[in-house]
């Protein structure tokens, strides 16, 4: 993308004589120019281009009708980013000059310009601004990556909490299951032995007993031990899992599996 220039001179010849020594850069895409004949026109111009492409760099007079460079300076500051600035100027105006580069002027030049170096200051002064957008994005980055940083050691804090909260009845019913299973093979044997014994029972029971299926009953239950079972197991490795995640209690570096943390 070019760097964009905003020339501000009320001279009417000005912009014919930057597009004609610059030509080439422009041609080329290294700059591209803009111009206004005084402050007020400026300002508009790059308030209203603070997108894309916003200027990049002001090459400013001082003298000029409605608003003068000094003016548009101070203006300029007040931006949220504003554009570096030059300020165009003869001699005789050197008490302005230094009021210029106190109020933030990157660098002057004197009247008549000396395209040469114009073409130097214009160069360095674009390159103290690649440095800063530079400086900027790294920034950004850097400040990206810190709440990523922070999102993930939430995100490591949440996932430690919930698995200790669900770790702890996961466990209450995995431990209860066996001997829940034992409890409920001890009853079927109490009953295969109270039908060993009494095999002709009470019709009120034998009513029961078909109602509920005794048979059916007896080996569901065990298939419902068995699903509890893998059900439990399976909390129980997501826990595990989260844990891995996390890994908030462990301090110390070791080797892990990447997979299992993915």
């Amino acid at each position: 993308m070019p760097h964009h220039i905003l020339v501000v001179d009320d001279e009417p010849d000005v912009e014919s004589l930057i597009a004609q020594r610059f030509r080439r850069e422009i041609r080329q895409g290294i700059y591209m120019f803009a111009f206004a004949s005084n402050g007020v026109e400026a300002l508009a111009h790059v308030t209203q281009t603070m997108g894309t492409p916003p200027v990049d760099l002001v090459l400013t007079d001082i003298n000029m009708p409605e608003m003068d460079g000094l003016t548009l300076i101070s203006e300029l500051k007040m931006l949220a980013h504003p554009p570096k600035t030059i300020v165009v100027s003869a001699y005789s105006d050197i008490s302005n000059i230094r009021i210029a580069m106190n109020r933030g002027a990157f660098d002057f030049i004197t009247k008549p310009m000396n395209f040469q170096d114009l073409s130097i200051t214009l160069a360095r002064a674009l390159q103290a601004v690649d440095e800063e957008n530079e400086n900027k994005a790294r920034l950004a980055r850097s400040q990206s990556q810190l709440v990523q940083s922070e999102k993930m050691s939430a995100l490591g804090e949440m996932v430690a909490g919930v698995a200790h909260e669900i770790n702890n009845p996961v466990n209450f019913i995995y431990g209860n299951l066996k001997p829940a299973r034992s409890y409920v093979q001890d009853l079927n044997e109490l009953i295969a032995l109270y039908q060993e014994k009494y095999p002709t029972p009470d019709p009120e029971i034998q009513d029961l007993l078909e109602e509920i299926d005794l048979p059916f009953l007896q080996e569901d239950l065990n298939k419902l031990f068995d699903s509890l079972d893998i059900g439990a197991a399976r909390i129980r490795d997501l826990v595990l899992s989260l844990r891995n995640f996390s890994r908030l209690d462990e301090a110390e570096k070791k080797q892990v599996d990447i997979h299992e943390g993915i």
